[in-house]
Parts: structure tokens; C-alpha cells; sequence
């Protein structure tokens, strides 16, 4: 029952995002851009689309190191599992449950310590984000008269998240069962710093995807602000409210554009192709998922 109730409520809040972009966007002025789009610009889309599993494989073999190995070719078909999932699971956090069952299965751990070393890795994607926007800001403020306005969405944003994340997130400190603390003993502070940096650099390259869009269409002023907007979107689509973050986040860039100076329809596209390009990365995801489950079978 309750598993109808959450479906129910995820395809209402798809309903009202697409009511909400109806009021924000001109689909006369989306189909011209689109027709504008290059080639150039699509293979780099695909191409930095394909790359970010490998980067995210790096943030596993990190965060799962004072536990067990896992090379890099699992860690990373773990990210493509995941992007699978989280085209029909509520928000990225529903592939990772896809993810947790693939990497159990390849390091023999069980499926709790690995939802908390994924926890963990969400927990540092947060603080990245944070210091991304941080970072953006900072180099931006003389250019940008918004940051005001930013900095208070930002906060309300935090806020909810930190709320509604908090039972979840305390697990992580406590000393005797919590991972953090498993992790913290294991390796010491040294052990967070790698996939905080590794963070950074995963969601550095996922916000490429929207950036490209953005610098096609707009040029460089739009390109900053469509990076100044990113990470508070990517925290809005972490909450499991909608499938994969579709509708919400096309919805937050076509809603939150004129707080940067750039056309709702432009912030639309850019939103659109980072679902897209996390689409484009699940395709895979049923024949991996198989692949290691046959393989898993036939080790039996």
C-alpha cells in the first residue's frame, strides 16, 4: 500500500513539474533551439555522459578501501547499474539501491556496510556540491548582482535537505556501529579527503553536460550562471521525489533562470539534457546487471 501511495505521489509531483514548466517556457522557442543544436555538441554530451561512471568508479574503490578492494571496472558497472535504476526509482538515491546489491555481490560484503559506504558517498557529493557553488560564487561575484538572492535559496534548500536527512546522516557518527566512525578507525580523516577530491571532481564533470548546453546556446555569461545553478539543483534532485529527478529538474533550471539573467527555455534544455545524459548512462544497466548476476551464478 505504501509503495502505491510513494508512486502515486512521485507521478503528482511529475504532473505538477511539467504544469510548471508549461507556465515558464515557450515550446515554439524550445524546438527552434533544439534544431540549432550541433553535432559537436551532442558527441561531447555522449562523451562526457560515458565518462562520468569511471569517475564515479574512482569515488567507490575510495570510499569502500578501509573495508575491501573492488577494481575499477566493477566499481565503475556499479555507476551504470545505478543510473539504470534511477530512471524508474525515486531519485538517484533509488539506483544506489541497485548499486548496493552489485557491489555486495562483488566484494562479499554485506549489503549494510555497503549502503553506508554509498551513504558516505553521497554525504561528500553534498559537501562538494556545496564547495562547487561556493567556489563559483567566489569567482563570479564581481560579474554577478544574484548572489543574494542564491545564497538564500541556498540556504532553505540546505536546510530541508539537512532535515530530512538527519536520521540517516547520524548513523554515520555513531561510535559504535556507525560507518563513519568504522571508517574514521580504519583509516583516520586522510580516508574522507580522497572522495571528498574525487567528489569534486565527479560532479565537476557532470555539470559539463548542462555548461556545454548552455555555452551553445548562450555564450559564456549563460554558461556561468547555468554553473552558479547546477549544484543547488543537483541537491533538490537528491530528495526521492520524483523518478531520477525527471520533471523536478527541468523544472528547478526553467524556474530558477531569471535569478541568473538567462531565458527559461535555454535553463530548460540544459536541465533536460543532464536527465538525458543519465538516461543515456542506464541504457546499459539491464545487461550488466544480468551479466554480473550469471556470473555470480556461475561462481556458485
Amino acid at each position: 500500500m505504501s509503495k502505491r501511495i510513494d508512486t502515486i505521489k512521485h507521478g503528482l509531483i511529475l504532473v505538477i513539474s511539467l504544469f510548471a514548466l508549461y507556465n515558464f517556457i515557450e515550446v515554439e522557442i524550445i524546438l527552434v533551439l533544439m534544431e540549432d543544436l550541433s553535432l559537436e555538441i551532442l558527441i561531447l554530451v555522449i562523451a562526457i555522459s560515458l565518462l562520468r561512471p569511471f569517475v564515479g568508479g574512482f569515488r567507490t574503490i575510495s570510499a569502500i578501501s578501509p573495508f575491501a578492494k573492488i577494481s575499477h571496472i566493477d566499481a565503475s558497472i556499479g555507476y551504470f547499474i545505478s543510473a539504470y535504476g534511477s530512471i524508474f526509482l525515486p531519485s538517484a538515491v533509488g539506483g544506489d539501491i541497485l548499486r548496493m546489491e552489485h557491489i555486495s555481490r562483488v566484494t562479499s560484503l554485506p549489503r549494510k556496510t555497503i549502503l553506508y559506504v554509498i551513504g558516505v558517498e553521497r554525504l561528500m557529493g553534498l559537501a562538494s556540491l556545496l564547495l562547487i557553488f561556493l567556489s563559483m560564487s567566489l569567482m563570479t561575484k564581481n560579474d554577478l548582482n544574484y548572489n543574494e538572492e542564491i545564497f538564500f535559496l541556498l540556504t532553505i534548500i540546505i536546510i530541508g535537505v539537512t532535515l530530512f536527512l538527519s536520521p540517516f546522516i547520524s548513523k554515520f557518527w555513531k561510535k559504535e556501529d556507525g560507518i563513519m566512525g568504522q571508517i574514521l578507525e580504519a583509516g583516520g580523516i586522510k580516508t574522507l579527503v580522497p572522495i571528498l577530491v574525487v567528489s569534486i571532481v565527479f560532479q565537476s564533470v557532470t555539470f559539463l553536460v548542462p555548461i556545454s548546453i548552455a555555452l551553445s546556446f548562450g555564450g559564456i555569461d549563460t554558461a556561468v550562471g547555468i554553473a552558479l545553478i547546477t549544484p543547488i539543483i543537483a541537491i533538490i534532485t537528491t530528495l526521492p521525489v520524483s523518478f531520477g529527478g525527471l520533471g523536478v529538474r527541468e523544472a528547478s533550471y526553467a524556474a530558477m533562470a531569471p535569478l541568473v539573467g538567462i531565458d527559461s527555455e535555454i535553463a530548460f534544455l540544459c536541465g533536460l539534457s543532464l536527465s538525458s545524459s543519465a538516461i543515456f548512462v542506464g541504457l546499459p544497466g539491464p545487461w550488466l546487471q544480468r551479466r554480473v548476476f550469471q556470473t555470480d551464478e556461475v561462481k556458485g
